[in-house]
């Protein structure tokens, strides 16, 4: 017999609520299509991110109010004002979701005034109602870092303890050779055997296994087993998404006159 825990059953519930707001935004859709007799696809898709956007924050407000009217101590006298406090706090931080980017300090940010929030907390029971809305913050945090979450530049290396050396042996030395670009661009979008790749590239046994063990020893691309199929890794898709935004950006300042 399988068993799930409350997380779980929890989870699964939130899940099968944002499906039945979704299904409502698909029938909404499939009326706009069809009551439109030109249809701009631009506009489409601002409509759809629009009502999703609109339905998850909704649901976030919704869920904060009944979670909080559960598990609150109700008898307390400063429960009116705890709860509009925590669900000032919750709104605020589910409007993330309309953000195109959201940041750590963002999030991080929420967690300080509710801290600071429970500084002041005059009685022993005060506890349970804080415990319940860190849980929703927890939560709202959790769906935000999986739709448009961002690190910042705090969380990445520091500009001066970049290697020199690493970066080179790491990625410009793997890359300085027009046929491995080329292998990595064969990969991008499915993987590829051995013979395949050399139709790709034009070239023969040893020398393209010698190109091949390059981007394999950089961690670029890889093969499971001896006889499976070479795939891009993370780090090599990586590597050519910037390699694509560098040319973009130098393609758009050419055309600009920049």
């Amino acid at each position: 017999m399988v068993t799930f825990s409350q997380t779980e059953i929890t989870s699964k519930k939130d899940i099968d609520e944002i499906k039945e707001k979704l299904s409502q935004i698909h029938i909404d859709l499939t009326h706009h299509i069809s009551t439109t007799n030109r249809l701009n696809p631009d506009s489409l898709f601002q409509t759809m991110q629009s009502n999703l956007t609109s339905t998850i924050t909704t649901y976030f407000v919704s869920e904060a109010d009944r979670h909080l009217n559960e598990h609150m101590i109700e008898n307390c006298r400063m429960y009116k004002e705890c709860k509009s406090k925590f669900e000032d706090l919750l709104k605020e931080q589910a409007s993330f979701i309309n953000k195109k980017r959201v940041t750590k300090q963002d999030l991080i940010e929420k967690y300080h005034l509710l801290e600071n929030l429970k500084t002041t907390a005059p009685f022993k029971q005060c506890t349970t109602c804080f415990e319940e809305a860190h849980k929703l913050l927890d939560r709202q945090t959790r769906l935000i870092k999986s739709m448009n979450y961002h690190e910042t530049d705090e969380e990445l290396i520091p500009i001066e303890d970049i290697q020199p050396h690493e970066v080179v042996s790491m990625i410009f030395e793997p890359i300085a050779h027009i046929q491995r670009i080329e292998i990595l661009k064969s990969l991008f979008y499915e993987p590829k055997t051995f013979s395949q790749l050399s139709n790709f590239t034009g070239l023969r046994g040893g020398n393209l296994l010698f190109h091949i063990q390059k981007l394999t020893n950089a961690g670029l691309i890889t093969q499971k087993h001896e006889r499976s199929n070479y795939q891009i890794t993370k780090k090599g898709y990586e590597v050519l998404k910037i390699i694509q935004h560098l040319l973009t950006n130098r393609h758009t300042m050419t055309k600009n006159g920049l």
